[in-house]
């Protein structure tokens, strides 16, 4: 499955890949779409529907599509990242000898 989404995405990166560097498009960007795109669409794929998920009623049109405790998680995780981000940038300097 995983090679079916990378054979795919392939060509249609190259072909985008050139065509964004002319509009002035950074093709980090292009990539890291990509690249969520195919985790994305790999992991809707693989996942079988429990017979719980099937006897669930419809959710309203009114009902947020993001729950509380996803949002906590969501928030716990960029707190996470965050963290790391600000250690790597400030914290590692300190220990490279190149930049002391």
């Amino acid at each position: 499955m995983v090679s079916l989404v990378v054979c795919s995405v392939q060509p249609w990166l190259v072909r985008a890949h050139s065509s964004l560097v002319v509009c002035g498009v950074q093709p980090w960007q292009l990539r890291t779409h990509a690249f969520i795109g195919g985790v994305w669409c790999t992991a809707l794929a693989t996942e079988n529907p429990t017979p719980e998920l099937l006897l669930e009623k419809p959710h309203g049109r009114s009902e947020p599509l993001i729950s509380r405790s996803m949002w906590r998680h969501v928030i716990v995780q960029g707190c996470y990242q965050l963290f790391w981000l600000f250690l790597i940038i400030y914290g590692a300097p300190a220990h490279i000898p190149a930049y002391k």
